[in-house]
Parts: structure tokens; C-alpha cells; sequence
């Protein structure tokens, strides 16, 4: 077989659905969860140990990427600005939509400590 014949790729047998039927297919199964432990005896055991830690792993990947990609577009807009002027409305546009969202929502998110969210 010389290089300038091609091959065909490989066929998928399994093709993954949409990314709007994933998420649909997920709702659905965190409501047959929820459910099903509603009146299982042994709950607070799945709980704390089967869907606490993959609700910590979830947050911490979460964080691990939001956080710095949030960093990195306010740093890349700070040292975009062309004056001062442009730098202090956007400071003040960002403190006053963060504290108008936790207003709004009538929660605080601290995402430094624990991977919680308090309601006031």
C-alpha cells in the first residue's frame, strides 16, 4: 500500500447524542435519584459517601477552571484599558454587578472556603 492511497477511518459504532440531550438525560436521572433516596432507608449513607465527594470533585473542577478563566479576562481588560477613566468604570461596573447579584439572589458565594453557598 503506497502513502498516496488513503484509509478510511474506522467507523463509530456508539455516537454521542447533542449536548442538549445529555444534560436533559442527566436532569432526568438526578430526579429518579432524588426519588429513589427520598424514601430509602439507608440515605444518609449514599449521601455522604457515594454523592457527597462527586458533588466536592464537581465544585473543585469547577473552580479549577472558572476561576482562572475569570482572572485572566479581568486582567486581560484591566491592561486593555486605554485611560484611567475606562479602568474606573470597569471596576465599578464589576463591584456593583457582584454585590447587585448576591442582592438579587439573596445568597453569598465564598468560593475561597468551603465549596458552599449560604443563604443570609
Amino acid at each position: 500500500m503506497s502513502h498516496s492511497e488513503t484509509t478510511a477511518a474506522p467507523r463509530r459504532i456508539f455516537k454521542f447524542p447533542s449536548l442538549g440531550i445529555q444534560i436533559l438525560i442527566a436532569l432526568a436521572l438526578g430526579i429518579l435519584v432524588g426519588t429513589l433516596l427520598h424514601d430509602y432507608g439507608a440515605k444518609t449513607w449514599v449521601i455522604e459517601n457515594i454523592l457527597n465527594p462527586a458533588g466536592k470533585v464537581l465544585i473543585t473542577m469547577i473552580k479549577m477552571i472558572v476561576v482562572p478563566i475569570v482572572i485572566s479576562t479581568l486582567t486581560v481588560g484591566i491592561a486593555g484599558g486605554e485611560n484611567t477613566k475606562e479602568l474606573g468604570k470597569m471596576v465599578t461596573y464589576l463591584v456593583c454587578s457582584k454585590d447587585f447579584a448576591e442582592d438579587f439572589t439573596n445568597t453569598k458565594i465564598d468560593i475561597n472556603k468551603n465549596p458552599t453557598i449560604t443563604i443570609r
